[in-house]
């Protein structure tokens, strides 16, 4: 606090820049109690550094008017001649001014190395939560080459050192494709909040298991947290986590993607993920949520195949927007819901070519005002052996089929588009697999709804 004294002595302006959610004492509390202060805790940092030198300019610009205007009072003897000028003038400064200027512009000089130098470090430390430009195209690959919770070499240490454009791969020698190898957590990993970065597995066998992870009344663990933008997550298996938990949870996080092609790569199911034996499967939450894209994943299955539950496999809510769920998910066993839309703030979120199936009460759902409660469409005929499907259904929509055992939607069979009367007529030229067939819409704007209620034959 030496620095802040000296500062205060000499009538230096003094513009408080906070790097770290930190109270202060002392004599920072004393002179800074009442001051505004400049908040670099939430990212992005380099945009809260460019704001720190407008603020610094601005004041420097009122430093040298207000020694101007001082000149001129002790000069009032002398009269002020007003004459034309081409160029205006810069107002004189007083010593006095132009000692609190140097000294300004040393203490700007310092704030800036020191936020540089905080920022740099923050960005390599292995804890950091910086926020970054996502958009970097080329980065490190970092290999995870143990299968332990902590230490060099594991998983939870690259995710901390992970930065954009990073690749984080699994040695496939410690972590076979065919014998796949499991990392036991005792905490959540790190929550991935520098956006940019891809975790694959699609050529090898993990397991990331949550038995070993505290339980703790009210709050959530997650296999892996997201909480940025433009990351890449393929080819895990995330499992027995306990009653409060999720598979993956992104929240303020957007245009990230949750799986790929299960057919590429070596790994158990490539690109895709395996989620099962987790309250929710993927949790997509909170309004800054949006255009993420879940893909080519298998929720409702432990890393044996065996059915596995979730209560919900994904959950859309809290304002999250604008994703798609789908294609080429298989979503089953859940003991609520397959997919899940909770809120009137959740809407234009669109569920299409997905197996759903086998979940306990609806396939899909949309509460409480999710995906604006657009209506399932209306199947009025089916002719099993011809594969046409008759009905009604929003005007312009995209109109998806499918055969189920009971009012979901197992096999996903083609789709159509609504006619500007509502009417649609699918053609598919073969045989419906049946024995019920169900659809779902898509409206021009995004929203899914609920599956129909099923026509049997």
């Amino acid at each position: 606090a030496n620095e802040l004294t000296l500062a205060v002595n000499s009538e230096v302006v003094v513009i408080p820049f906070k790097i770290d959610d930190i109270a202060p004492g002392g004599l920072v509390e004393y002179y800074l109690a009442g001051t505004h202060w400049l908040d670099a805790v939430n990212p992005p940092t380099l945009e809260q550094i460019k704001n720190l030198e407008l603020t610094v300019k601005q004041n420097l610009e009122a430093g040298q008017e207000k020694d101007a205007a001082v000149q001129l009072s002790v000069d009032d003897k002398q009269k002020i001649v007003s004459r034309p000028s081409l160029k205006p003038e810069k107002a004189p400064i007083s010593p006095s001014g132009k000692k609190r200027y140097l000294f300004a512009m040393a203490a700007v000089a310092m704030v800036l190395l020191f936020a540089g130098a905080i920022y740099i470090l923050f960005i390599q430390s292995e804890v950091g939560t910086a926020d970054h430009d996502s958009s970097v195209p080329d980065g490190r690959i970092i290999t995870v080459t143990s299968a332990e919770d902590s230490g060099e070499g594991t998983l939870r240490v690259a995710l901390n050192r992970a930065i954009p454009g990073d690749v984080i791969l699994f040695d496939p020698i410690v972590f076979p494709p065919d014998n796949p190898a499991t990392i036991y957590l005792k905490e959540q990993l790190p929550v991935l909040m520098r956006g940019g970065v891809t975790i694959d597995a699609s050529n090898a066998g993990v397991i990331i298991d949550g038995t070993d992870v505290p339980s703790s009344d009210g709050v959530w663990s997650d296999g892996l947290g997201i909480s940025s933008d433009n990351n890449v997550v393929m080819g895990l298996h995330i499992v027995n986590f306990l009653e409060h938990s999720c598979g993956i949870s992104i929240s303020r996080g957007s245009n990230n993607t949750i799986g790929g092609d299960r057919n590429t790569g070596e790994g158990p199911l490539g690109q895709g993920n395996l989620i099962g034996n987790v309250a929710t499967g993927i949790a997509l939450q909170g309004n800054k949520t949006s255009n993420n894209l879940v893909t080519g994943n298998i929720i409702g299955f432990d890393q044996n195949r065996d059915p596995a539950w979730t209560e919900i496999a994904v959950h859309i809510l809290e304002g999250s927007s604008y994703n798609t769920v789908g294609p080429d998910n298989i979503i089953v066993n859940s003991n609520y819901c397959g997919v899940s839309m909770w809120g009137r703030e959740s809407n234009y979120n669109t569920i299409t070519m997905n197996s759903i199936s086998m979940n306990g009460w609806k396939g899909i759902e949309l509460k409480l005002g999710g995906n604006r409660r657009l209506e399932p469409p209306l199947i009025k005929a089916v002719d099993f052996e011809k594969g046409t499907v008759e009905g009604t259904a929003t005007p312009g929509g995209i109109v998806e089929i499918f055969s189920d055992r009971w009012n979901q939607g197992r096999t996903y069979e083609g789709d159509t588009i609504a006619g500007n009367d509502g009417n649609f007529m699918v053609r598919l030229g073969r045989p419906l697999e049946g024995p019920n067939i169900t659809a779902t819409v898509t409206d021009t704007s995004g929203n899914t709804s609920e599956f129909s209620e099923p026509f049997s034959p």
